[in-house]
């Protein structure tokens, strides 16, 4: 059990440094290459479980329930850093920035915009953000992510926790 809160505070420093370099890009109007960014975040989260595995000598099938733990660990941890470090709503997703925000904005409207679409009511919900508002989607999408990413952390924790032998 040592070893897999070791991985989870190793996930958490991924997700808040991480979160950290997005915010400074888009502060700087940078782009952001999500999926050399996921590799990248990936690659660090496998690197560091397989340094504690060793280290603690953790080498056991139940290990991979850290993998499910570590992506509803990094995803809402790394959102809320984000959103924070940027003064957003602890909610706010953005559609039109990456699929992954995408996905649950579809699964809140019930539908799948397209990249034209997207940037049409970008520059809506841009308007929203100037006057202070939020659009309630974009909270429905925030919501459901991090519930989501909550009931799969807690359920591979928990079978993590009642498999140990």
């Amino acid at each position: 059990m040592i070893a897999a809160l070791c991985f989870l505070v190793a996930v958490l420093t991924i997700a808040y440094l991480e979160a950290g370099t997005d915010a400074d890009r888009i502060a700087e109007h940078k782009p952001i290459d999500h999926g050399k960014e996921l590799k990248e975040r990936v690659i660090a989260v496998l690197v560091c479980g397989a340094l504690i595995c060793l280290a603690f000598n953790a080498w056991e099938w139940r290990t991979l329930y850290w993998l499910p733990m570590a992506w509803g660990l990094f995803t809402a941890s790394f959102r809320w850093w984000l959103n924070r470090k940027r003064g957003k709503d602890m909610w706010y997703i953005a559609p039109w920035s990456n699929n992954y925000d995408r996905f649950w904005y579809a699964v809140a409207c019930w539908t799948w915009w397209s990249d034209a679409e997207l940037r049409s009511h970008e520059i809506l919900l841009r308007d929203y953000e100037k006057i202070g508002l939020v659009d309630e989607d974009l909270r429905v999408a925030g919501t459901i992510a991090y519930i989501t990413e909550a009931l799969v952390f807690a359920a591979a924790f928990t079978a993590y926790t009642l498999t140990n032998t």
